[in-house]
């Protein structure tokens, strides 16, 4: 007779009370194994099943728990309960319901909008914008997550996406309907779930993609700390926290270095990292002169040559003004 197999550690009428209990949150979590409700299950367990474990239980449906449960695994946009309450046996579940509306402009569009050769998924860097949208017209400090995109030209919904928030657990859903004019752009946004007292500042949005080239960009013309400070005026609120997309002075100023990496600038001297960028693009037809002693530098845009040599040939007399600035560029600092 063959010895029964190990015993679970907890017992699975248990297991599967506690997987009742939290239906809906095991249902927005299968497929996140850092979620928070792996968490909390375990500590009402007394940690007698860890987080990861009781997540490999249920997205593996061991036991045939999630089938008793009436869970569906992989439906790709689950219904969620448009009510605000629901009986399911001898427990109750809430499930809170927001809607709001959100726009786009144009230029954001654009952005997003898929290209011919992939019509079914949006742009690479939707997220950024759609992120930017919606922590600036909705004011709801969620750490949101995309999980998917879906385009479709023949639905009633042209698009939809779907979020969860990484601290409360929130269930964010995007659509916008399939109409002839894509002028007006507008989204729906239902939200599940929210939960207000469960956030903080600490976490941030990943600096990547798009997003990094543009905030480096913008960070060679000023210091990460004068720009952390302009983009908390634009927005933020006395008292609001601060926005996900507000990151570290450290993680500005390694964005920062990531151009120069990417120019493969490794030398002290100034001299030497200027002449490295008068032969690179794009400063190749800017920088015209450069001298060390002593130390100034030509540069202009081949727009502005042919607009002065456009300009002597239609006038008789052509005057030009150089200004020498010092203002632009900071002092060298003598090594001797």
């Amino acid at each position: 007779m063959a010895s029964p197999g190990r015993q679970p550690a907890v017992p699975l009428p248990i297991l599967k009370s506690i997987f009742s209990k939290y239906k809906f949150e095991i249902q927005q979590n299968l497929n996140h194994s850092s979620a928070t409700i792996w968490k909390i299950i375990s500590k009402e367990l007394l940690a007698m099943m860890s987080p990861k474990l009781l997540y490999n239980y249920a997205s593996q449906n061991r036991n045939n728990c999630l089938d008793i449960l009436e869970i569906q695994k992989e439906e790709k946009f689950p219904e969620i309960m448009s009510s605000d309450s629901s009986d399911d046996g001898e427990d109750n579940v809430k499930v809170k319901k927001d809607i709001f509306e959100i726009s786009m402009t144009g230029e954001e569009w654009n952005q997003i909008y898929p290209n011919a050769d992939n019509p079914n998924r949006l742009k690479m860097g939707w997220t950024h914008v759609l992120e930017k949208i919606i922590s600036s017209q909705l004011k709801i400090p969620c750490l949101w997550v995309f999980s998917n995109n879906y385009v479709s030209l023949n639905s009633i919904y042209l698009i939809k996406i779907k979020a969860f928030c990484k601290q409360c657990s929130a269930v964010l859903l995007i659509k916008k309907l399939n109409t002839l004019n894509n002028i007006y752009i507008k989204f729906i946004c239902e939200i599940y779930n929210y939960k207000t007292e469960l956030h903080n500042n600490i976490y941030k949005r990943p600096l990547s993609g798009i997003k990094r080239e543009e905030v480096a960009n913008e960070l060679q013309k000023d210091l990460a700390i004068n720009w952390r400070l302009k983009k908390a005026n634009e927005t933020m609120e006395y008292g609001e926290l601060e926005p996900r997309t507000l990151y570290s002075l450290d993680v500005l100023r390694k964005c920062k270095q990531s151009i120069s990496n990417k120019y493969n600038i490794k030398s002290d001297s100034v001299i030497n990292q200027l002449l490295y960028l008068k032969y690179t693009q794009p400063y190749l037809p800017s920088i015209i002169n450069i001298s060390c002693d002593k130390f100034f530098m030509h540069y202009w845009l081949p727009e502005q040559m042919i607009t002065f040599n456009k300009y002597c040939q239609d006038t008789n007399v052509s005057i030009l003004q150089i200004d020498a600035t010092g203002t632009l560029v900071k002092k060298i600092k003598s090594t001797l």
